[in-house]
C-alpha cells in the first residue's frame, strides 16, 4: 500500500547511515564511484546523534541533503514519535531533496499514523508535492512486533517496514549477538506482514563492520527470509549488500531455463514441462519472471 511517486524500494539493496552535520562521511558517500555507491543514504538525526549534539546536527540537516540530493535517493532517520525531538526533526527533515523518513521505535499503527500526519502537514506547509515523502517505520521492541500487523496497514504513506534488530534484543533484555538469535522472531515476521500489504522489507544493521564473511552470510540468510535490501552502517558493507539481497547468476539462469521451458510448453497447450529433472508449472514461471524482473 503505496501512495508516493519515489523510488522503488523494492529494487534498493542498501541503505547506507550517515550522521548529519558529519561533513567527512558525507563527503566520502559523494565521493563514491557510482557503481559502489549505495542504493539509498539516510541521514541520521536519531542514534549516530549524541543527545548533546541534536540540536546542532538539525540545524546542519539541509546541507547534508544538499550535498547528496541528485547523486541518490535521500531519507532521513528522525528521533522516535513521542520525543522531545520528533516534531523538530519533522519539521526539518520535511524538504525538497528528501523522498522518506524513517521513523524508529515505531510501536504501533498510531505511531506510525501520527507521524504519517506530520508528515503531510509538514508538505503542505512547504508547498511541497503530497506524498512526495514516505514513511518507514522501524520494528524494534517486542511492542512494535506484537503490534507489527496493524503497524504495516496503518497509512498509505509507507513505502517499506524495516527491522531494528540491537534496540528490539535490548528491549528483550539479551545481548545483540551476531548470530542474531535473539531477533529471530520479528526477522521472520516482518517480510511476511510487509508482503501481505504490498511492501518491501529492509532487513537490520550488522553492527561487525570487520567480519565481512559473517556479514555476508547474514545477508544471504536476510535475503532468504524474503527481504529486499539492508541497512549498513560503512560503506565497506555496501558491495555485499548490493550484491546478495539480489538473485545471484545460478538463480537468474535457472529462472532463464524456466521461462524459456514453460512459454515453449505453453505454446503446445501442455500446463507443465520438466526443467532440470524437476516438474515447473505456472507458479515457477512466475517466480522465474519475479527473479529476472528484479537481478
Amino acid at each position: 500500500m503505496k501512495m508516493t511517486g519515489g523510488p522503488d524500494f523494492g529494487a534498493i539493496r542498501s541503505y547506507l547511515f550517515v550522521p548529519s552535520g558529519n561533513r567527512r562521511f558525507v563527503s566520502k558517500v559523494s565521493e563514491m564511484p557510482p557503481g559502489e555507491r549505495p542504493g539509498a543514504v539516510v541521514v541520521d538525526l536519531e542514534d549516530a546523534v549524541p543527545e548533546a549534539e541534536k540540536g546542532r546536527a538539525r540545524g546542519e540537516l539541509q546541507e547534508s541533503v544538499k550535498a547528496l540530493a541528485g547523486l541518490l535517493p535521500v531519507m532521513v532517520r528522525v528521533n522516535p514519535y513521542g520525543s522531545p525531538h520528533f516534531d523538530a526533526d519533522v519539521r526539518q527533515a520535511v524538504m525538497e531533496g528528501v523522498c522518506a523518513v524513517f521513523l524508529p521505535k515505531a510501536r504501533d499503527g498510531g505511531d506510525a499514523k501520527r507521524a504519517a500526519d506530520s508528515i503531510a502537514r509538514e508538505e503542505s506547509a512547504k508547498g511541497l508535492r503530497e506524498g512526495s515523502v514516505s514513511l518507514v517505520p522501524l520494528v524494534e521492541s517486542a511492542a512494535g512486533c506484537s503490534n507489527l500487523k496493524e503497524i504495516c496497514s496503518s497509512t498509505l504513506r509507507l513505502s517499506a517496514v524495516g527491522l531494528g534488530p540491537g534496540d528490539y534484543a535490548m528491549d528483550m533484555g539479551l545481548l545483540w549477538s551476531k548470530e542474531g538469535m535473539e531477533y529471530g522472531l520479528p526477522r521472520s515476521l516482518i517480510p511476511m506482514e510487509a508482503r501481505a500489504v504490498g511492501l518491501p522489507a529492509i532487513d537490520g544493521v550488522y553492527m561487525d563492520v570487520s567480519d565481512a564473511p559473517s556479514f555476508e552470510g547474514d545477508c544471504r540468510l536476510g535475503r532468504r527470509l524474503g527481504y529486499s535490501g539492508r541497512m549498513v552502517v560503512h560503506p565497506a558493507q555496501v558491495g555485499a549488500a548490493n550484491r546478495l539481497y539480489r538473485a545471484d547468476e545460478r538463480e537468474r539462469e535457472w529462472a532463464e531455463r524456466v521461462k524459456a521451458a514453460y512459454e515453449e510448453a505453453a505454446g503446445r497447450g501442455r500446463g507443465a514441462v520438466k526443467v532440470d529433472g524437476q516438474l515447473v508449472d505456472l507458479l515457477h514461471y512466475k517466480l522465474a519472471r519475479r527473479i529476472l524482473s528484479s537481478a
